[in-house]
């Protein structure tokens, strides 16, 4: 008799092997390097770089202590109490000196000193990332002034809302030996004298201290929230010029008022962001005068810019992104004067201000997004403009929450549009025939379309077709009846992936057995507390098994209909939300999970009534389950739990609050490696 052969996960060609494992998420890449030497050796030699999105203290000295080789380090929330916290920093910077990169989210009631982290970690980093997340200040600047240890490697620099840190800008940029490229102090402060009441403490700069020949690597200088005034801006400017390219002075109290003599050029810098600053027309025609030739990328959020007096001696040919959104004073004669200065210009966003047209004066052939979400004053006049000037290019279109119906577009004669991307939310006058103009114009093209919170009403007589469309939102369409969406679900291509049809008043016979969706992904009934499970097994029977993601959190569902129902194919859900399902009940549970457990690997029962009594006698399997979600169920105790848990042979996280489990139970699951919360 011939002996089984066994194969492991190892013993692929090294080729496959390799890519499987780059398509791991970090917590797998830290399983997988347990399993073995030749899994182990495989990570470390071809993943350096560590991205965490919470750690303690202890597992931070564990990663340290266990991992060989880490080039880069992010750890998005480092957590924990410890009264000498920087010396695990310390450990890793010791264990790992080929370490060049660290990013720190600093999240505890932990006090680190920064001066003492820079002297850890600056002689050896190229780029150091550290920023105080947590809601109290957790990271003093005391102690940084004896450091003056050189940087010499060190390449970037962030120290991100260190709220009590008032840093010296020419002594950090000394500090760093001239090599800097990228220096960050953001604050969460807002620098505004405007401002009804201003905060107590603002966090400014010392002293602006600049040598010429010294800085003339940095690239990136972001001081959002800092107290900069036009003076320092000038200060900035006349000392980084060579090679600045970033500059980030949004929320302080640059109005743009900068004095320069004549001589002085700024032909490096491309992205300038001035949100939330004082600036007026004045202020950007003098800051647009001396960056015309290299701006890429202008951000003008909620200043006082009007666009009707704002001067340039040349054109912004290279200005490719322009953001005026929350300017309360922009005009359409501004916008028309601002448009006609960006030729080249691919992205505008306007939204949340007053304009009602957008009239060019040129044509904007290279313009592929446009975001006018929130102006109310846009109708279809406006909507008239739009078509005429940008459809031939658009291909991402905002409308969102604005007072358009679409009517218009039937006198629009185009011929080629590109239009890939729709958002018409809460545009509560496209009514059936408007969305026919809009479908008849660009539905052949259509990719995304966004139709929540709408007022479509009368959708029985839409003729045009969307064979393209990947992803349509429906969500809070309370109006539509189930025949109207019958009719829209019939003008769908076979290409839908996404469908959201959450917060309607649907319950079944809305979709008819001839439509088939073999590309469906994701499908969300979240609050539609009308939805019978007829109507939901007739949906599902049309996704094929393509579908991964399913919510039905809220709905009306029992899952007692699934009983009476044959499966031509089975379901390959790999996500199940069920939470707050009130009638689901413990044997509309076991016929769900029977037609779609195989591959399940997510199931969330939040707040249901299921009390585990179903499962003690049932044969079910969901071996890929990895999270099960119970609480607020009313399990009755450790046997009923059990019972549920039997069907889960490879359950890595259970939720279980609120619940009759003993503490006996918990704390053995947890022994067997189970994650309990």
């Amino acid at each position: 008799m011939a002996s089984k052969c066994s194969a492991g996960f190892e013993d692929l060609p090294y080729l496959p092997l390799q890519k499987i494992v780059q398509m791991l998420d970090y917590r797998d890449k830290m399983s997988v390097r347990l399993v073995n030497t030749t899994l182990r050796f495989l990570l470390e030699k071809d993943f350096r770089h560590w991205k965490f999105k919470k750690l303690d203290f202890y597992q931070l000295r564990r990663f340290s202590n266990e991992v060989n080789l880490v080039k880069e380090l992010k750890i998005k929330h480092l957590y924990g109490h410890n009264p000498r916290p920087e010396d695990h920093i310390e450990n890793l910077m010791e264990e790992h000196p080929e370490l060049d990169r660290l990013h720190l989210g600093l999240s505890s009631s932990s006090q680190y000193c920064l001066g003492k982290l820079l002297k850890i970690c600056g002689h050896i980093l190229i780029g150091l990332s550290i920023s105080d997340e947590g809601n109290a200040s957790s990271v003093s600047s005391c102690c940084i002034d004896p450091y003056h240890d050189r940087l010499p490697q060190l390449e970037t620099l962030h120290l991100d809302y260190i709220e009590d840190f008032v840093p010296d800008l020419g002594s950090l940029l000394e500090l760093a030996d001239g090599q800097l490229e990228s220096l960050s102090l953001c604050t969460r402060s807002q620098c505004r004298p405007n401002l009804p009441q201003l905060p107590l403490e603002y966090i400014p700069l010392t002293e602006l201290r600049f040598i010429q020949e010294t800085f003339i690597y940095l690239k990136e200088l972001y001081l959002n929230g800092r107290a900069i005034s036009d003076m320092d801006l000038a200060k900035i400017l006349t000392s980084l010029w060579r090679c600045l390219q970033t500059l980030d002075v949004g929320k302080t109290m640059v109005r743009g008022n900068v004095c320069l003599s004549e001589e002085d050029n700024f032909p490096k810098l491309q992205v300038l962001n001035l949100q939330n600053c004082l600036v007026d027309d004045e202020g950007l025609s003098t800051l647009l005068a001396l960056f015309s030739s290299s701006l890429t990328s202008v951000n003008l959020q909620a200043t006082l810019v009007s666009g009707e007096t704002v001067l340039c001696p040349d054109k912004l040919l290279q200005l490719s992104s322009l953001e005026l959104s929350c300017c309360r004073y922009l005009s359409n004669e501004g916008l028309c004067e601002l448009l006609f200065l960006c030729p080249n210009l691919i992205t505008l966003d306007a939204s949340e201000s007053h304009i009602s047209r957008i009239m060019v004066i040129q044509p904007l052939t290279s313009l592929t997004t446009l975001n006018l979400k929130s102006c109310w004053s846009l109708a279809d006049d406006g909507l008239h403009d739009i078509a005429q000037n940008f459809l031939g290019t658009l291909k991402s279109l905002d409308l969102s929450r604005t007072q358009v119906s679409g009517n218009s577009l039937a006198e629009v004669d185009l011929d080629h549009v590109c239009l890939e991307d729709l958002s018409l939310q809460r545009c509560i006058n496209v009514k059936a025939q408007g969305l026919s103009s809009f479908l008849a114009t660009a539905g052949k093209t259509l990719k995304s379309l966004n139709l929540s919170e709408g007022n479509l009403v009368g959708s029985a007589s839409i003729e045009y077709t969307v064979p393209e469309l990947e992803t349509l939102d429906l969500r809070g369409c309370g109006k539509m009846t189930n025949s109207e969406l019958s009719v829209i679900l019939e003008s769908l291509g076979q290409k839908l992936k996404t469908l959201n049809l959450s917060m309607m008043n649907i319950s079944e016979n809305f979709i008819s057995a001839r439509i088939k969706f073999p590309a469906m992904e994701s499908l969300d009934f979240s609050q539609s507390k009308k939805l019978t499970d007829l109507g939901l097994i007739q949906m599902l029977g049309a996704c094929c098994n393509g579908l991964q993601h399913l919510d039905l959190s809220c709905s009306s569902i029992s899952g007692e209909g699934f009983s009476k129902t044959s499966w031509t194919s089975p379901l390959r859900l790999e996500t199940l939300l069920l939470a707050d399902c009130k009638q689901l009940t413990e044997r509309g549970l076991v016929q769900i999970l029977r037609a779609c457990g195989a591959h399940l690997k997510n199931l969330s029962l939040f707040f249901t009534s299921i009390t585990g009594v179903g499962f003690t006698d049932c044969v079910l399997d969901l071996p890929n389950l990895r999270e099960l979600n119970l609480v607020g169920c009313k399990l009755e105790g450790d046997e009923e739990l059990e019972g549920m848990l039997s069907m889960c042979s490879n359950l890595q996280t259970l939720q279980l609050m609120k619940q009759s489990i003993s503490k006996e139970y918990v704390a053995d699951l947890r022994r067997q490696g189970m994650m309990v919360v």
